[in-house]
């Protein structure tokens, strides 16, 4: 029977590994032929490729483990596999099992020797799928390798489309991996950066609006492609762009193309900022129709509120908002440092409702994170929920590591409406928003 089932997975192998699970079935059944070893690592992946649910746990197990046993020469056969088209459908979740099961070394090596032998598109589109699937952050230099060294007829959409796969999966799985690509990224070429603010659209996280805000500066012909990545990161609520890079992207609110220019408008908006509202009062008085709609529909993002395409009113609400900050938020801030904490709490609540300035309440608001008032930290999660601010994000992420139970579920709770994601695992969260200081 298990000659048997090592032949049935023939035919979802690569050519060059079907003659040696040949010699492993015949060997089960007493037919080895003269110098075929009784076990090779294509013999142990056809077994492997065999599995079928109704395997026992313990076969299951052991058939995985001797797989793994053969290091970086099992991950080099196992992406011949993965990128044989004669591969099925019904095999590549178990190939994907088996590249799991190894160390993510033996994978890397594998893949840069698979790199290094081809200048097919194709396979190293596999190699970036593989990484998407199995990589950490030790996988975003060779994602980047690939596509930095990639020939011009890799440079392609295919190419492009492996790459916005694998990033956005690495990224969501290992919070170090935002770290090496906003280091690494800085050194590709034009072309290149393309591909990667095309796959970053994909990857929603402050590390890839940063890298596209970065990319946006040093390759301005890219502004199109640059702002729309933007636009499409920024629609993810956790998603936080500093004061430096937001100033950089309002400078293309005069680009005179009036794409280009809507493009950052809508982004600004997304990230909230205050800014980007005064400019849109200036839209909604001066522009044309289309401008108009574009002005309210920030300012409706940016404050929160809708009202009708009247500058008047839309000009009211800003200044009640400045005015707020400079007559009551400040003294309300400074009011943060009271020793009674029932006044904390009252202040906290009152700085909550804001709305033009709330990434500036929101920076207020995150040291109390760290209260030992049990009342206050509850308050701040609250507040912080409220707010909506991306700001709060890295901050009540950390929040998380707190050793006390009901500290941590108020940071989850505030972590949930905010950002609109059920996590629960502090790792996953790490991965979803990036390095947290």
């Amino acid at each position: 029977m298990r000659g048997a089932a090592v032949l049935l997975a023939l035919a979802w192998i690569a050519p060059p590994a079907r003659a040696a699970a040949r010699a492993n079935a015949q060997e089960a059944r007493g037919e080895r032929d003269e110098g075929v070893e009784a076990s090779s690592v294509e013999g142990e992946i056809a077994l492997w490729l065999s599995s079928t649910p109704a395997l026992a746990a313990s076969e299951r197990e052991a058939r995985l483990a001797r797989v793994a046993a053969f290091g970086t020469s099992a991950a080099e056969a196992l992406i011949a596999v993965w990128n044989d088209p004669a591969t099925t459908a019904g095999a590549r979740p178990l190939v994907l099992e088996a590249l799991r099961s190894l160390a993510e070394a033996d994978v890397l090596r594998a893949v840069e020797s698979v790199r290094a032998g081809t200048t097919s598109a194709a396979e190293r589109s596999g190699c970036l799928h593989v990484l998407g699937e199995v990589g950490s952050a030790a996988s975003i230099d060779v994602v980047l390798e690939l596509l930095a060294t990639a020939g011009e007829p890799a440079v392609s959409a295919g190419l492009a489309r492996a790459l916005s796969a694998a990033l956005p999966r690495i990224l969501e799985r290992d919070a170090r991996a935002h770290e090496r690509l906003e280091a690494a990224a800085r050194g590709l070429d034009e072309r290149r950066v393309w591909l990667l603010v095309e796959a970053l659209e994909h990857a929603p996280s402050s590390t890839a609006a940063l890298v596209v805000s970065e990319a946006l500066q040093l390759h301005p012909a890219l502004a199109d492609p640059a702002l729309h990545a933007l636009a499409e990161i920024a629609r993810s609520s956790w998603v936080w762009l500093a004061d430096g890079p937001r100033a950089e992207l309002r400078r293309w609110l005069d680009a005179p193309e009036p794409a280009i220019k809507k493009c950052a408008a809508v982004a600004l908006a997304r990230l909230r900022d205050p800014e980007t509202a005064v400019a849109m009062l200036a839209w909604l008085e001066h522009g044309g129709e289309r401008d108009r709609k574009t002005a309210v529909w920030c300012l409706e993002t940016i404050l929160g509120v809708t009202l009708p395409a009247e500058l008047r009113r839309w000009r009211a609400l800003c200044d009640e908002e400045l005015a707020w900050k400079e007559r009551r938020g400040r003294r309300s801030i400074a009011t943060l440092d009271s020793r009674n904490p029932t006044t904390v709490v009252q202040v906290i609540g009152e700085l909550s409702r804001a709305r033009l300035h709330r990434h500036d309440v929101a920076a207020e608001l995150t040291p109390l994170l760290a209260s030992p008032n049990p009342g206050i930290q509850r308050a701040v999660c609250g507040a912080l929920a409220r707010l909506g601010s991306a700001r709060a994000v890295p901050a009540l992420v950390a929040a998380l590591d707190d050793p006390d139970d009901e500290r941590r579920g108020w940071a989850l709770d505030a972590l949930r409406e905010l950002t609109g994601r059920e996590l629960t695992d502090p790792k996953d969260w790490r991965a979803l928003v990036g390095p947290v200081d």
